[in-house]
């Protein structure tokens, strides 16, 4: 209360006035002004509780000197609301997660780009890459040739490629790779750009080294977003897309969570897991909040409930 009663007077005295001149507006930016100082001399953290305590001793200290004022009270109250707002949306945690596509939608994309020029044929290969192994765009710039198989495994035809470097340009602890089981039509495009692909670098002798000879993630979903917006897609395709609509569906097709994590190259003790279900099945029909009301409403038609 003391310290409240300090700085209303330094305020005071720095813009030359008395007790019985302060206004509703006045109020109303001093307010705003000590909890947003507060705020920043605090570590940008600053509990609700404080912000209430504050907003009471001004008023308490304005009702001490000037009685008990509506108008001044209501100044006080909106100075306090727009510092929490302006508070609550700097340290509120923000869910920045790619849009999913389904892949329908894809493979429309994928089809658009293929009737271009070569780059945006190769850009089509990483998005279909991206979409059926789960991969990052940045994880395609740490495959090689050397380390990208097609095998036969008792009649399945799947592509494999390891990653050499992860994130952070760190050397993974463990093998990784990107897999892709080849069969059926949801994997037709694949199989007919990456025949295209191996003809092409074989042609121009640029099948060793890296599998995309591009240094920089933004080559590649520089075409995706090109695609998004000459299709009128109301999305934009990014690197992360392929990662969270694979994802997406794993959690749909009801895999289990080891299965997910080797999938994903994830270790058994990562939190990605969790991160991922929370913000990518919040509204699906997998989702705690749809099977929660399935099992309400059989309860209610066997009057149980």
């Amino acid at each position: 209360m003391r310290k409240t009663q300090t700085q209303m007077y330094k305020y005071m005295r720095k813009r030359s006035f008395k007790w019985d001149e302060w206004t509703p507006k006045r109020l109303e930016k001093f307010t705003r002004d000590i909890i947003w100082t507060k705020f920043l001399t605090n570590n940008l953290k600053l509990k609700p509780y404080i912000i209430k305590t504050m907003i009471y001793n001004i008023t308490f200290l304005i009702k001490l000197e000037l009685g008990d004022k509506i108008l001044l009270n209501r100044g006080i109250k909106k100075g306090g609301r727009e510092a929490s707002k302006i508070i609550y949306n700097l340290i509120r945690p923000e869910l920045k997660q790619a849009d999913v596509f389904t892949l329908r939608e894809i493979k429309k994309v994928i089809l658009w780009l293929f009737t271009k020029n070569d780059k945006h044929k190769i850009a089509a290969l990483a998005l279909s890459i991206c979409f059926l192994s789960g991969a990052r765009t940045g994880d395609l710039l740490n495959t090689w040739w050397e380390t990208t198989r097609v095998s036969n495994n008792e009649g399945d035809i799947y592509w494999h490629s390891e990653i050499r470097c992860g994130k952070n340009n760190k050397i993974p602890e463990k093998r990784e790779q990107l897999t892709i089981r080849c069969v059926g039509k949801s994997t037709d495009q694949f199989k007919y750009i990456w025949n295209w692909y191996t003809k092409y670098c074989q042609t121009n002798k640029i099948d060793k080294g890296k599998l995309f000879k591009t240094n920089t993630t933004n080559n590649l979903t520089y075409y995706f977003k090109k695609a998004s917006k000459r299709l009128g897609l109301t999305r934009v395709i990014t690197g992360h897309s392929g990662r969270n609509s694979t994802l997406t569906r794993l959690f749909k097709a009801e895999i289990n969570d080891t299965n997910i994590n080797l999938f994903m190259r994830w270790n058994k003790d990562s939190n990605m897991l969790y991160r991922y279900r929370n913000t990518l099945l919040e509204t699906s029909n997998v989702a705690p909040a749809y099977k929660l009301r399935e099992f309400d409403e059989t309860l209610f038609r066997k009057k149980k409930l």
